[in-house]
């Protein structure tokens, strides 16, 4: 699991957060109504209140047992692949110019160019062409036969497989994520991708903010100028609620996200190094990339992308990963 550890599901604290704060919103101005406002009012109000409970049961709902039950599917369907392809006794072997690996179901061979990914991290060394993946535990590498028949050096061994999988970071550049790059590139991208929906669900907030002032101003009592303010609180979440949710996101996400790492471009691909992994990803693993005004975006899918910020490369470097990519990658327009 060491290997899927990045993609195992996890809980979206981020919209953990903006649902209960919404919830807690329309509860207490319910509230208000119930208590402060008119008799006649109640009914009105009441229905404010059971939307709140409705959105503090969806969420907790979410957090606790939908996570729960896609994590779960998640390790039957990695445990799936294990038995399939992993399970029982594998044979490798490599050298300088390929690498075998031979299971239950079949033997295996390819040139290290080959590659599309590899990655090393604390236990284990894996990579992938486009139709086979391996995943070598490190604790088997003493064991492997060397050249003489004999058995290799666990660090000279590691080296050699680092180098020849990995290859080296020459003249790489330091990139760290800030939380303003991250807001910046974020929202944009979201609004890019989902422009109706997300003027909907604005537009949405703003009616629903507009039939609350509307009860309020055919309405009288000590609870208005409460009414009015939450009014006002539930305007303001509805036009900033993604600042706040990609902010919350930002921080409740893994370290990874925001640490700083070393990356290198060549003819090849882009190498990463950080605290966490070493990566490759030959340039057919990316399907396009865009430039924004702040950053270099590499899409490994629909929505998922590598952010390289610009502030992190100076004018010439910039110049010269916009010809590369421009080169290997197709650019989304």
């Amino acid at each position: 699991m060491e290997v899927h550890a990045r993609s195992l599901p996890r809980p979206s604290i981020g919209s953990f957060i903006c649902m209960v704060l919404i919830a807690i919103a329309s509860g207490t101005f319910g509230g208000l109504l119930i208590y402060f406002i008119q008799p006649q009012d109640r009914m009105i109000a009441s229905v404010f209140c059971w939307i709140s409970l409705a959105i503090l049961v969806a969420a907790f709902w979410d957090l606790k047992f939908r996570t729960s039950k896609r994590r779960q599917q998640f390790t039957r369907e990695m445990r799936s692949i294990y038995d399939r392809y992993y399970d029982g006794e594998q044979a490798f072997g490599f050298d300088d110019h390929k690498w075998t690996h031979e299971t239950k179901a079949g033997k295996y061979e390819a040139s290290w160019s080959a590659l599309t990914t590899a990655a090393e991290r604390p236990n284990v060394i894996h990579w992938s062409t486009k139709d086979h993946s391996i995943v070598l535990p490190k604790r088997v590498i003493a064991a492997m036969p060397g050249s003489d028949s004999g058995a290799r050096d666990e660090k000279a061994a590691l080296a050699q497989l680092h180098g020849l999988a990995l290859g080296p970071l020459n003249n790489g550049s330091s990139f760290q994520l800030g939380i303003i790059d991250y807001l910046l590139i974020e929202i944009p991208s979201l609004w890019r991708r989902h422009p109706f929906l997300m003027a909907e669900a604005h537009l949405g907030g703003v009616l629903w903010v507009l039939m609350i002032a509307n009860g309020m101003y055919n309405s009288v009592g000590p609870g208005i100028v409460f009414g009015w303010i939450i009014a006002s609180v539930l305007l303001f979440l509805t036009i900033t609620g993604q600042l706040w949710y990609f902010t919350t996101k930002y921080f409740t996400a893994p370290p990874d996200l925001r640490n700083a790492w070393q990356s290198g471009f060549s003819d090849r691909g882009v190498r990463t190094s950080s605290a966490e992994i070493e990566l490759f990803s030959a340039w057919t693993t990316f399907r396009k990339f865009k430039e924004t005004s702040r950053a270099f975006l590499l899409h490994i899918g629909p929505t998922n992308y590598h952010i390289y910020p610009k502030r992190c490369l100076s004018s010439d470097r910039q110049t010269g990963l916009r010809n590369l990519l421009k080169a290997r990658v197709a650019a989304d327009n």
